[in-house]
């Protein structure tokens, strides 16, 4: 397989900029879950919250 030419299509190297970017929200929501998982880790294991 050609790594240029995925799917058998010819290479464009605008396809990136074509793509719908991640919108503020999703990215923001991701941020949020990752710092909620290390607050958790932080947390002592005994704790019942």
């Amino acid at each position: 397989i050609d790594p240029k030419r995925p799917y058998g299509l010819p290479y464009d190297p605008q396809w990136k900029s074509q793509m719908p970017r991640p919108t503020l929200r999703s990215t923001e929501f991701i941020l949020s879950v990752i710092e909620k998982i290390k607050e958790l880790n932080r947390r002592p294991a005994n704790n019942p919250e």
